[in-house]
């Protein structure tokens, strides 16, 4: 079993007659050997990123899986994050943060660099999902039919890329 990767980023805007009433981000789970997405969740961008990482744990379908990796960026690194991960038998491979008075130092930096390896293949998610759509702009009103219009759009790409995986594995 792959690696599971926590990444949030995407931002979605909603205009409605040439006006912006609010944006929406596209929060994701997806692995690292396929790059699917596993699960989303879409909130206003107002929301900090580290209000789903909870949400977007999937304890039930890793059970009994020898590699239960979460990579995710330093935004979630937080003492009440580490006692869930470690209560729900995951192994944190989030990327570190310095700050002015204490730099990393080599070693977190090469950890850094390794962990940000695997967690690039979740950006390719957000790159191929933009190059689809061309815009990632939406009209929409409420948040209902933003949550319908970015799921689609997951399902979308989940769609394409298990077309792109089959049409490899034929050849």
């Amino acid at each position: 079993m792959q690696p599971w990767h926590l990444l949030f980023g995407e931002r979605e805007t909603c205009i409605v007659h040439s006006r912006l009433l609010t944006d929406y981000k596209n929060h994701i789970m997806a692995d690292s050997a396929g790059e699917f997405i596993r699960d989303n969740a879409v909130t206003n961008v107002s929301v900090h990123d580290s209000n789903h990482f909870i949400d977007l744990l999937d304890n039930e379908s890793q059970e009994g899986s020898e590699d239960r990796n979460v990579y995710g960026d330093s935004v979630y690194m937080s003492a009440e994050h580490l006692k869930l991960l470690l209560s729900l038998k995951f192994f944190e491979c989030l990327c570190r943060k310095g700050s002015r008075g204490n730099p990393l130092s080599e070693e977190e930096k090469a950890n850094n660099r390794e962990k940000s390896r695997i967690r690039c293949r979740v950006e390719h998610v957000f790159g191929i999902m933009a190059k689809q759509a061309g815009d990632l702009t939406m009209r929409c009103i409420s948040m209902a039919r933003a949550e319908r219009t970015i799921g689609l759009r997951n399902l979308a790409y989940n769609i394409s890329r298990y077309a792109m995986l089959a049409s490899k594995a034929i050849r």
